[in-house]
């Protein structure tokens, strides 16, 4: 899967690129093998700060057109939220393991 991201991202529009970062968060989210969660924190700001980027450019009277942004938008909050309890199951079980620790001693 991440070669195929990888070989997406060379050929993807620059208005897109947001989405090969989130699809790379994503990934490293599932990823059992990287577990280094402040890699995911780049891919996701990265596609937070290019949507940004993307939004600004588009008219200032909401449409149709703004739809795929507040999509993405919603994706990158989602992205957040799944990081963060990562973060709290991997913080609960280095406690439960240290209280199990304690408790045979």
């Amino acid at each position: 899967m991440k070669e195929a991201v990888a070989q997406v991202d060379l050929s993807c529009p620059k208005e897109l690129s947001w989405k090969i970062h989130l699809y790379r968060g994503y990934l490293s989210i599932c990823s059992m093998e990287e577990q280094n969660l402040q890699i995911v924190d780049r891919y996701v700001e990265v596609a937070n700060q290019l949507c940004i980027k993307d939004w600004r450019r588009l008219p200032h009277l909401v449409s149709n057109v703004h739809v795929p942004i507040l999509q993405a938008a919603q994706q990158v909050i989602l992205r957040l939220d799944v990081l963060n309890c990562r973060r709290n199951i991997c913080i609960y079980v280095v406690h439960m393991l240290y209280v199990l620790y304690l408790v045979n001693l």
